[in-house]
């Protein structure tokens, strides 16, 4: 593991950061990464696009730190979400008419693909936030 975190640059949104972070934890899952997101303040009359701003554009940085331990966590669930998806078609083609409890196993791979979809989004939400 490196102490010495690796940098990159992004520019745009929340959904650029997002895509950032999954990447940075599936490139380098076991190093800390710094994510510096440069954005642009503009003023009042930009935004209104009434006239050219009459005061200069402020550039503002934002730092994302992403540790080796989140990008774990961020890795096992997109495992488990993948896994628990994948399992739910192979039992859906396999069980054409499921007893009880495979009905019970079916609903529950459902449960696990559904959740994890969930947690990847609050994590990725978290981390951008």
């Amino acid at each position: 593991m490196s102490d010495n975190p690796s940098t990159v640059i992004v520019k745009g949104g929340i959904f650029s950061n997002a895509a950032a972070v999954a990447v940075e934890s599936v490139k380098s899952p076991l190093s800390s990464s710094s994510l510096v997101n440069t954005v642009r303040a503009y003023t009042a009359d930009h935004a209104a696009r009434t006239k050219p701003p009459t005061k200069p554009t402020i550039n503002k940085a934002k730092t994302i730190i992403v540790n080796p331990t989140f990008k774990l966590v961020f890795l096992t669930v997109v495992a488990i979400t993948i896994a628990s998806g994948l399992a739910e078609v192979i039992l859906a083609s396999a069980w054409t008419v499921p007893t009880p409890n495979q009905q019970s196993a079916f609903d529950a791979m459902g449960f696990g693909w559904k959740a994890g979809l969930g947690a990847i989004f609050g994590l990725l939400g978290g981390k951008v936030t």
